[in-house]
């Protein structure tokens, strides 16, 4: 007999999470041109504004439904605003919030249609209708002290299929992070 081959199409997202940009003097390595974003901040200080970028992207062969992220923010940032929009430009409506319960990402403006499109064949960048961009834009607090590093995690969950289709269970998280490592300082004495 001659074996039937079967080919299962489900969605399968990623997520890369960088520093995209800051006002400070600091570093971001890699620099956010390489894309992915995926760097993160050397040499910040306080009072800094730092923009995060989640690349929220769908490497499988089906849509991805009920995309759901979150951001836990480490002690000594505070995050104030946040967009979301597709790769190819289409911005995205959101329902919750992304540092307690969750951000749902919406196109359409309903819950019920795919946020993010079957692989469109290219892995990576260049980007397109497969990808989400959430950016997050915080503040390093003034109490930040000299040389620590502040470890920032994001996670997504979805779903194959709609919400409300029964038996659907959500895909486990995946997670990223980027950090953000606040510069040394020196004293200096002259008598």
């Amino acid at each position: 007999e001659t074996p039937v081959q079967i080919q299962v199409r489900a969605p399968a997202l990623t997520m890369t999470k960088g520093v995209l940009s800051t006002n400070g003097a600091g570093t971001i390595a890699p620099p956010a041109t390489t894309l992915p974003v995926n760097g993160n901040l050397g040499n910040a200080d306080a009072g800094d504004q730092v923009v995060y970028r989640l690349t929220i992207e769908n490497r499988g062969g089906a849509p991805a439904y009920d995309v759901v992220v979150n951001d836990m923010v480490p002690a000594g940032l505070s995050c104030t605003t946040v967009t979301a929009q597709l790769a190819s430009g289409t911005a995205l409506t959101t329902s919750g919030n992304l540092f307690t319960t969750g951000l749902t990402l919406i196109r359409g403006g309903s819950a019920a249609n795919a946020v993010l499109d079957a692989n469109d064949g290219t892995l990576g960048a260049p980007f397109g209708s497969d990808t989400a961009y959430v950016d997050v834009t915080c503040n390093v607090a003034a109490t930040v002290l000299p040389g620590i590093t502040h470890i920032n995690t994001a996670s997504v969950t979805w779903k194959p299929q709609p919400v409300g289709t029964p038996g659907v269970e959500t895909f486990p998280p995946v997670s990223d992070d980027a950090s953000v490592t606040i510069r040394n300082v020196a004293l200096t004495k002259s008598i």
